[in-house]
């Protein structure tokens, strides 16, 4: 029976460290772009949210946002979360008191199980080379943020990854 007592303590820290560290959120990563086209949101009484992070972080109880982050976006395809647009983003995030998961999906365009490539501009790249400008890339991002007080908190190595990432020309090979 001794033995139960240091047990049972440590799985009441446990729970404690889980309810405390528990995260509540949503990517959120098109909504200065939502807001440029003057998207209208509403309350589920019908009133207008003047300010969604606001809303999310006062009504819906987030206390997390996920932004996705690429390479080089042409916007073509929806996706314009590149660097200069995600700093900004997520300084403001971060203002409005909501921790940040920056997600590095190293692709010009959405990143899924079925897309997965590589950025136009590493194309050419030896796999040496590429794992260079991987790291490269990433201290960069990171270091700009820093710099402009957008520190991510939790950051995510690509997106739905199960197939691999990286794709070159030849089809899904992995890197």
């Amino acid at each position: 029976m001794k033995h139960c007592l240091p047990l049972v303590i440590i799985l009441l820290l446990a729970f404690q460290t889980e309810a405390k560290d528990r995260y509540v959120g949503g990517d959120i990563s098109m909504l200065p772009e939502y807001e440029a086209s003057n998207v209208r949101y509403s309350d589920p009484q019908g009133n207008k949210i003047s300010d969604l992070v606001e809303y999310l972080r006062d009504e819906a109880g987030y206390n997390i946002a996920r932004v996705r982050l690429f390479v080089n976006p042409t916007g073509a395809t929806g996706v314009v979360q590149d660097i200069d647009y995600v700093i900004p983003f997520c300084k403001r995030l971060k203002e409005a008191g909501l921790k940040v998961l920056l997600d590095f999906h190293y692709s010009d365009y959405w990143a899924d199980p079925s897309h997965q490539w590589i950025p136009a501009a590493w194309t050419q790249l030896t796999r040496l080379e590429l794992q260079k400008k991987i790291y490269d890339y990433t201290k960069e991002v990171l270091t700009q943020m820093v710099e402009h007080g957008a520190i991510p908190d939790l950051i995510q190595t690509g997106n739905e990854i199960s197939y691999g990432m990286l794709w070159g020309a030849e089809g899904k090979a992995t890197y």
